[in-house]
């Protein structure tokens, strides 16, 4: 079976499983970057050196809440009623037309010199 690919939040380079388990990308905030986007800190690279896995790396700078937990959840307005639909013009013009056309059709042959 394949393995994933996952895509740096910040380059958006391609990222593999064994990225990870090579030190080379990490999860921070369950959001996957690379080194180059997100170098390790001082102290990730002393928890590194001492062989620490790298769901531990991930949790070295603190918990923090997800980006919209303090976000309010509003309920939607609720949906104003139909108006009146509005007639369209087109055929009251068009009929209009077609009379008019009619009539000048019959008032230009009735009109002729014999």
């Amino acid at each position: 079976m394949g393995r994933q690919i996952v895509y740096c939040e910040g380059c958006g380079h391609n990222l593999r499983e064994d990225d990870f388990e090579k030190g080379r990308a990490r999860m921070i905030d369950n959001r996957p970057f690379c080194t180059e986007c997100r170098p390790l800190s001082a102290a990730e690279a002393q928890a590194s050196k001492r062989g620490s896995s790298p769901k531990l790396q991930a949790q070295v700078g603190g918990s923090r809440k997800s980006a919209t937990g303090s976000i309010p959840i509003i309920p939607a307005p609720p949906r104003r009623p139909a108006g009146p639909k509005e007639s369209n013009p087109l055929p009251v013009i068009a009929g209009v037309g077609g009379v008019a056309l009619v009539l000048l059709l019959v008032a230009l042959s009735q009109g002729g010199s014999k």
